[in-house]
């Protein structure tokens, strides 16, 4: 029953990572549009092609129609506008996000054609990694592990690579609770260099370890967790989510009251300073 639990908090957790990149009617700024436009120009993309992106850019709402015909002409006068085809690819990805099941399939494998066409032209880890997240949702977690595996070998630094092999772990049945730690171990020394750099999210890297140290039953080292993570947590989620979480953690301390009695003390202290318990 407790697995079961677990493996429920996994699949919830991993579905909201999935749906983080990319980002969804962000507003771009001038400097920002001025900063792609030279980037296109030095890689000698037509200027039409250019003028589509930039005016495709400009409509805020990434599921506009009007921004996937303007994209399309964009690829369409120059078939090198890696950019054009990263937008293309955000657009499906989020029609998939949001259209009915029987859709979901179609728009997703559309998304996936436009950023196999950025990892052609210029890949990058931010296209392995959105190409992992269409994979992903299409059920192909090989070919998401690869995508990964190779962000993992482009930007070794990078804390993403590896949480997102964690994630395609905990998606695994049964979950190599081992292997699952030593991801999240990395994803966690690494997160302290790039500070989550797209999309990484410290406080859901802690939960995930308080749950495979309870699983493996390492009591202590998954309190530890929970301090560790308990400042990015109040910042990451809800009231109410996180008041389940300290309820959870309470309730755990409370079952190892008499197996583990100079940890719970410990605990309570801890919980008494966080204003978690009176």
């Amino acid at each position: 029953m407790k697995n079961k639990i677990i493996k429920n908090i996994f699949l919830t957790i991993i579905y909201i990572f999935m749906c983080v990149l990319p980002v969804k009617g962000a507003a771009v700024s001038e400097e920002m549009l001025n900063s792609r436009r030279k980037y296109l120009e030095e890689k000698g993309i037509i200027k039409k092609s250019i003028d589509y992106y930039i005016e495709a850019s400009k409509i805020y709402d990434t599921t506009n129609y009007k921004r996937r015909e303007l994209l399309e002409l964009s690829v369409k006068e120059d078939n090198r506008n890696d950019m054009s085809y990263m937008a293309l690819g955000a657009w499906w990805y989020f029609k998939a996000s949001s259209a009915t099941e029987d859709m979901k399939k179609e728009f997703f494998t559309n998304s996936l054609e436009n950023y196999k066409m950025v990892n052609k032209l210029t890949a990058t880890p931010v296209s392995y990694a959105l190409s992992a997240k269409v994979y992903y949702f299409l059920g192909n977690y090989d070919e998401a592990e690869k995508m990964f595996n190779r962000m993992i070998k482009e930007q070794p630094e990078s804390s993403l690579g590896y949480y997102g092999k964690a994630l395609l772990e905990m998606s695994k049945n049964p979950v190599d609770m081992e292997k699952l730690l030593e991801y999240l171990l990395k994803t966690d020394k690494l997160y302290e260099k790039d500070k989550g750099w797209g999309g990484v999210e410290i406080g859901r890297v802690k939960l995930f370890k308080i749950l495979v140290y309870r699983s493996l039953g390492n009591y202590e080292k998954s309190f530890e967790a929970f301090y560790e993570g308990y400042p990015a947590m109040t910042g990451e989620f809800t009231d109410s989510y996180l008041n389940e979480i300290t309820d959870s953690i309470i309730k755990l301390n409370e079952s190892i009251k008499e197996s583990y009695p100079i940890l719970y003390e410990k605990n309570i202290r801890k919980f008494k300073q966080l204003d978690m318990i009176n």
